[in-house]
């Protein structure tokens, strides 16, 4: 079985335990529940919480779970600009493999209102950076 890299659970570890109350018990739920299967993480996908959803995004593209290029395109739509950002950074190295990866970086390399998420866009975009 996978495991999450030691880089994400620092991080996680970092970002989620700088909450108090029950924001931190959902949050040790959610990492307890991603280290004992990361599959785990599809699961949180739409969670409220968008650091939770990073962490998920990251777990699956970091594990390759199942359909995960569908779950990052749509996780390159979300809501929050650092799950976007994940998304598309995950994304990256599978476009010089797919042409629609291509097109949805182009697309969000114009249209994201995130500077750091188009600029990461519109280096997959171009061919001389796949």
């Amino acid at each position: 079985m996978k495991k999450i890299s030691l880089l994400a659970a620092m991080l996680m570890l970092c970002a989620m335990t700088s909450y108090g109350g029950d924001k931190l018990a959902e949050y040790q739920a959610f990492r307890k529940d991603i280290y004992a299967n990361p599959a785990n993480a599809v699961k949180y996908l739409n969670n409220k919480d968008a650091e939770i959803r990073r962490f998920a995004v990251y777990t699956v593209a970091f594990n390759k779970l199942g359909n995960f290029k569908d779950t990052l395109v749509k996780a390159a739509k979300d809501s929050d600009e650092m799950v976007r950002l994940t998304a598309v950074s995950a994304l990256y190295p599978l476009a010089a493999e797919n042409p629609d990866v291509v097109k949805l970086m182009d697309h969000i390399s114009r249209t994201d209102k995130d500077t750091q998420v188009r600029q990461i866009a519109l280096r997959a975009s171009w061919p001389f950076h796949r």
